[in-house]
């Protein structure tokens, strides 16, 4: 067996103890912290990469708390017409453009200081994520 295979076996088993679906045995969500917490374990980060990986989980915890505080102080959008959900979508993304660039800008930064085996790992992790209903 390969060394690229026994890589990425060894990645997909790592990601697999993090939970499959983002929760614990007894159905329990887990919390954006815990999530991140469990994709640096996945990781295995040596010291080298500390610095990136904080660099990255500041952005998104950031990102996240900025996000919940423009939902909280902007109202639903049930009863809004398709224009006024348009103009709010657009003010949304103006909003927190800045903040999805930051994570993105970091998470690039994380990823070129990796080990090919660890790029597997982040590969699959994000690889996992639900899409949208209407995109096949």
């Amino acid at each position: 067996m390969g060394y690229r295979r026994l890589a990425g076996i060894a990645a997909i088993a790592a990601l697999l103890s993090i939970s499959s679906a983002g929760t614990f045995a007894a159905g329990t969500k887990l919390t954006p912290e815990q999530r991140l917490d469990a994709l640096q374990t996945a990781l295995s980060l040596q010291p080298n990469q500390e610095a990136a990986w904080q660099s990255y989980k500041s952005a998104v915890v950031t990102a996240r708390a900025d996000r919940v505080a423009w939902r909280t102080n902007n109202p639903r959008t049930e009863g809004l017409t398709l224009p006024q959900r348009i103009d709010r979508r657009q003010a949304m993304m103006q909003a927190l453009g800045p903040d999805r660039l930051a994570v993105d800008t970091a998470l690039k930064q994380l990823y070129s200081t990796l080990t090919p085996q660890q790029q597997v790992v982040l590969e699959i992790h994000f690889a996992r994520k639900r899409r949208h209903p209407w995109r096949s």
